[in-house]
């Protein structure tokens, strides 16, 4: 599938990539990342999934979907996360109405 149907009827702002990029999974823990997933990140009771991004890259992720406004571009240019080019970043508004 495509980001772009996954993130259908979302909010979203499209901060790198290309929202036509292939989706094999959904994850909202890094751990679970594989090549192709879409991860999403947010903040949970004991974690910010923010803090995991650049071990999601790292595993493949073709999508990062951020939840929170961490300021990507400007620590995208710095490379604090690693290779994302190529990687679909986007901040999602009000994530609560779900995706997929």
């Amino acid at each position: 599938m495509r980001a772009s149907d996954v993130l259908k009827g979302t909010v979203y702002e499209i901060l790198a990539g290309d929202i036509d990029c292939q989706i094999t999974d959904l994850a909202d823990d890094s751990r679970d990342v594989t090549q192709g997933t879409l991860f999403v990140c947010r903040r949970g009771a004991r974690t910010d999934g923010h803090r995991y991004i650049d071990d999601a890259v790292a595993r493949g992720a073709a999508c990062i979907v951020m939840t929170d406004d961490i300021g990507i571009p400007a620590e995208r240019s710095a490379g604090r996360w690693g290779d994302t080019d190529g990687v679909l970043i986007v901040r999602l508004y009000d994530y609560r109405h779900g995706i997929g």
